[in-house]
């Protein structure tokens, strides 16, 4: 059993408990600067970190919802203590499209940190990635 495809080279032969707390440029295709980037805008060091960022829990939340809302009915839900409060009446869908400094406790600079650290490439196969190496580290023995 192996994830080789997901971290550089010299992160291969580790357990996934010893990849969770390794530093999030394990994963392949993020490289020390992007490292850095993410520790100046959220603190985010580890695997782990980028996995357990409430942030980007709340992103993904967002759109997973985005594709289980039927808009010709009203709404009733709302997560208004996450979203800045011009955005609190849109819709799941339309909450996709925001930028990321609308949610609370993101501020520009950080947002644009953290743009930068992912430059085009796919967020969510990292977030993914790595929250996928957290879960499974549970289950090691």
């Amino acid at each position: 059993m192996n994830i080789n495809k997901y971290v550089d080279k010299k992160y291969e032969k580790m357990s996934l408990k010893q990849l969770a707390g390794s530093p999030v440029d394990a994963l392949q295709g993020l490289s020390e600067k992007d490292a850095k980037l993410l520790h100046d805008a959220f603190k985010v060091k580890t695997i782990s970190d980028l996995a357990k960022l409430k942030y980007v829990k709340w992103a993904k939340a967002i759109c997973l919802l985005a594709d289980g809302e039927d808009r010709s009915i009203g709404h009733y839900m709302n997560i208004n203590k996450i979203i800045d409060k011009e955005y609190e009446n849109l819709s799941f869908e339309q909450l996709k499209t925001i930028p990321f400094e609308a949610l609370s406790g993101v501020n520009y600079n950080d947002a644009i940190l953290f743009r930068k650290a992912f430059n085009k490439r796919e967020l969510s196969r990292y977030v993914n990635i790595a929250g996928a190496i957290v879960t499974l580290a549970e289950a090691e023995e």
